[in-house]
Parts: C-alpha cells; sequence; structure tokens
C-alpha cells in the first residue's frame, strides 16, 4: 500500500496504522510480514557442526555454565567439576568434590562478577574455588544443594533436596 496524495503540493496521506504498531495476531508471521518470519530466502546449514566431545567419569546431568574467557563450567554425577576450555574441550582444571550423586544431580554451577565459582557438590556442601580451580571454602548445608543464585554476587540464594533455602553472604 502506498501513501495517496491528498490536497496540497507536498501532502501525502499516511497508512491508518503506523509501522511496528501491535497488531491482531498474536505471531506477526501469520500477517505474512517477512520481517517476522522464520523463513528465509536462501538455504542455510541444516546440521550442526560437532567441534568435540568429552565423556567425563559420569553422567551429566547438570546444566554448564560459561565464566570469564568464555571457560565452560560442567560437572558429572561422580562429583568432579571441569573448567574446560572451549576451543580444544580439554579441561583447564578440574575439582573433585569426593562425593557421587546416586541419582540425578541436575545443577548448575554459579560463576561470580570477581570469577569464583560455587559449586554445589553431590555432597550437602556449596563449594567455591578460584578462577583457577583452588578451594577457597566450603558451606555445609541441610541437604544436597541445588543451582545457586545471586543478583550482584555478595549475597547467594541456594535451595537444598531437605526443602530448606539458605541466604550465604559471600
Amino acid at each position: 500500500m502506498f501513501p495517496r496524495r491528498h490536497g496540497g503540493r507536498n501532502s501525502w496521506r499516511l497508512p491508518a496504522a503506523a509501522p511496528g504498531t501491535a497488531t491482531w495476531a498474536p505471531w506477526p508471521s501469520e500477517l505474512h510480514d517477512a520481517r517476522h518470519s522464520g523463513s528465509a530466502t536462501t538455504a542455510g546449514p541444516t546440521t550442526g557442526k560437532i567441534r568435540w566431545q568429552r565423556k567425563l567419569e559420569g553422567a551429566v546431568t547438570e546444566g554448564a555454565a560459561v565464566g570469564a574467557n568464555d571457560t565452560i563450567y560442567v560437572a558429572s554425577d561422580a562429583g568432579i567439576l571441569h573448567a574446560i576450555n572451549p576451543s580444544t574441550g580439554k579441561d583447564r582444571w578440574t575439582y573433585d568434590a569426593h562425593a557421587t550423586a546416586s541419582t540425578d544431580l541436575s545443577v548448575s554451577p554459579l560463576v561470580l562478577p570477581d570469577g569464583t565459582v560455587l559449586y554445589p557438590t553431590p555432597g550437602a556442601k556449596l563449594a567455591a574455588l578460584s578462577a583457577t580451580g583452588h578451594l577457597l571454602w566450603t558451606q555445609p548445608l541441610p541437604g544436597r544443594p541445588t543451582s545457586p543464585v545471586s543478583v550482584n554476587g555478595t549475597r547467594v540464594y541456594v535451595g537444598d533436596d531437605s526443602g530448606r533455602v539458605s541466604a550465604i553472604d559471600i
């Protein structure tokens, strides 16, 4: 639809709805708006490309986290946290919590703004590790911890499988 001229020399009528206005459709692609559609005029990759794979010492049910230098932090149910180089897939360092999970642990470490890595171990404790993998401290908890969270890195909140939530000042 083109604007129609009405009146004087530089007088144009604009479309009824301004661009970017909400429409009745919850999905813009339903209105066949190519700017908001998943379709493309070119064929892109149809599969991913695996650059490397690692087999850890136990099941990897925990979610990974990414920290400084794009280091990937992932642990196995065997209780070993790996700091992995994303380019090579090799360990930058590891930390063995000496505790294993008999079931799916499914937790993620938390990387704080200062680079400290908080690892919810399969045992009933939260371990704080330096960015180079040295143990800084551990905090015993009433049960096996879940994934810790923090707003600013000075106070951390962590639940555990005993049904408690702890606020820990760092």
